[in-house]
Order: structure tokens, then sequence, then C-alpha cells
């Protein structure tokens, strides 16, 4: 028995000292584990902690900014006032500088490059349609026209920018500043030719991706005309965003978007009637008389009703959301609208007592 109880207390004793040292390295690592308790007094809790919390802090950021936009989304979509100067920050736009920028000789130069350009693409479109008559029958003529429309207003904005002023009313008050100018408040208001063109571009810039995706994704043909399909679906609506968003600073308002949605409605409602009618179509490349290979009414009308479902209720509402998001896109992917021109204090006093005066 005596040899037994030896024999045991031999074997059994580096067992319970490897255990033991196994355990001691289980808890060692366990310390350098990171952990998420408030309590960890450890040498790396204060990095644990920074780490945690600048992860929350970046999930927060980004929370408020789906909140924030959603929220702007819905109070610019409720409001009746279509061509308010006054955004959600609680700041006045300068719908004249925005979309009259300085120095207005030389955008009004680069301005007219552009719509030089456009005018010679439109004519040489128009030109190679037989009959010209049928010029119109097709969405991609709609929105050159409508970019053609605004450019030429936008031109017209800088070249009469130099001579138009405003008639001051009866009840103006002029505020004087402490560089004793005064300041008449209509001045800042949007003009006619103002609205016209910030109409223009809410329904142009849209139009142009929507017929640029319909081209590319239905119509190109691989290998032909290429460098003429890029000039015409592709120069045109990165000079359009371009000009209107980068040098006017054109504020797209949600509200606007109704435009945009009746053109496209309307020419869905056209197509439908070409389609029951005998018009035909002169420049077919499908085989068929339909004006787009995705809207034939005649021989597919289930997957027809089903293309045109998708596009006024999925695609259209996107593509102005993203024209939207442009207009207010900031430095380092804010969408807060500060690239927005506005007006400074001086200048957004009296134009506020003027509007509360008008109200």
């Amino acid at each position: 028995m005596g040899f037994k109880k030896v024999f045991k207390k031999l074997t059994c004793r580096p067992v319970k000292q490897e255990q033991s040292d196994v355990e001691r390295g289980t808890r060692k690592t366990d310390s350098l584990i990171p952990s998420h308790d408030d309590n960890d007094h450890s040498i790396l809790g204060p990095i644990r902690r920074a780490q945690t919390s600048s992860r929350g802090a970046s999930a927060r950021r980004a929370r408020n900014t789906r909140e924030e936009g959603c929220s702007r989304y819905m109070l610019e979509l409720q409001d009746r006032d279509l061509f308010t100067i006054r955004d959600r920050n609680g700041k006045y736009l300068d719908i004249p500088r925005s979309l009259a920028p300085e120095p207005k000789i030389w955008m009004m130069l680069f301005k007219l490059v552009i719509l030089a350009w456009v005018a010679y693409l439109f004519s040489e479109e128009w030109s190679t349609t037989h009959p010209t008559r049928f010029f119109f029958a097709t969405f991609d003529h709609w929105a050159l026209t409508c970019t053609l429309l605004y450019l030429w207003c936008s031109f017209c904005c800088n070249a009469f920018s130099r001579f138009h002023k405003h008639a001051p009313a009866d009840n103006d008050t002029t505020t004087t500043t402490t560089t004793t100018t005064s300041i008449n408040p209509r001045q800042h208001l949007p003009t006619k030719l103002h609205k016209i063109t910030w109409f223009l571009f809410d329904v142009a810039a849209p139009s142009q991706i929507l017929a640029s995706l319909g081209f590319w994704l239905f119509q190109f043909e691989n290998g032909k005309n290429l460098e003429d399909d890029l000039v015409v679906h592709g120069t045109v609506l990165l000079l359009v965003l371009v000009e209107g968003l980068v040098i006017n600073r054109v504020p797209v308002r949600v509200n606007h978007q109704w435009f945009f949605f009746g053109l496209v409605y309307t020419f869905l409602l056209w197509s439908l009637i070409h389609s029951y009618t005998s018009m035909g179509n002169p420049m077919a490349k499908y085989g068929t008389d339909d004006l787009y290979p995705f809207l034939r009414w005649l021989r597919h009308p289930f997957w027809t009703t089903l293309w045109v479902l998708i596009i006024f209720f999925i695609i259209t509402p996107l593509v102005y959301l993203f024209v939207w998001a442009l207009s207010l896109f900031d430095f380092l992917f804010c969408f807060e609208g500060n690239n927005r021109r506005y007006l400074s204090r001086d200048e957004s006093k009296p134009l506020e007592a003027y509007v509360e005066s008008q109200a």
C-alpha cells in the first residue's frame, strides 16, 4: 500500500501543476482580450473605451444624418411655396447669385460655350431625324429640349443680371449697414426668369439621367457609333450637371419633383397612344414600330405594364432623389447644403423683415 501511495504522488503532482499552469495561462490571455466593460481598470481599458466611443459616435452621426435627410425631404415635400428662398437651416438663399455667379462676364462666356455645344448637338439630331415631325416622339429628345431651354435661360440670367434692377415697392424699407449703404430687400428675391430657370433645371437634369439610363441599358448597340453615342448621351448629361450644380449651385427642391414626374407620366401615356395608332416609327431599330424595346404595349402588355410601374414608382423617384442629394452634397460626404450660396447676415435682416411684412 505504501508503494501505491508513493506512485500516485509522483504521477499526479506534475499533472496538477501542469493544469494550474494552463489555467494561469488562460487567465493571462483573458486579460488581453478586449472587453466592453466600463469598469475595466486594466492597462488596455482606456484604449478599449476610446474605440467603443468612436464607433458609437460614428454610428450616431450616420444615424443623425439619415434622420436629418429624411426629415428635410418630408418638410420640403410638404412645402406649398415652390420657390421659397428660406432654406431648412434657417438661412436665406441668394437665388440671383446662385444662377448668375461671379465673375459674371467669364461665367457668361463659359455658359455661352456650353449653350452653343448643346445647340449644335440639337441641330444635328434634328437634321438626322426623318421626318422631322417625329423628332419629339422619343424621350431622349424631350430631355435634350429641356436641357437646351435651361441652358438658354441660365445664360440669360448672367446676361441680364448686369442690367436688371428690382423696382422698389411702395412699402419697402431699406436698412443702413456699417458701410452706410442701403440694401433693397427685393433685389434678392427671384424674378420670373430665375423661377423659370430654377424649374427647368429640376426637370432637365433628372430627365437627362433617365434618358441616358434608358439608352445605355436598352438601346446601345456595341461597336456602332460609340463616339456619337458618348457625345449625345454622355457629355450633355455631364455638362448640365456641372453647369447646374457646380457653377450655378441650383438649390433643387423636393416639391419640384412633380414637374419631372408629370413629364415622365406624359411620355408613358404618349407611348401608349402611339402603340394603338398607325403613326409608325420611321427610326425603328427593333423590328417593330415601338418607341423603346421595353414599351411594347401590343405584343407584351403585361411586361410593358410592369416596366411602366417600375419606371414611374421606383426609378423616377430614385433619379430625382439622386439629383436632390447632389445639390446638397458638400465636402466629406456631408449633405447639409453648405455648398449653396446664401445671403450674408446684413442682407438677410432686411429681407426677413420684408418677407414678414408681406406675409
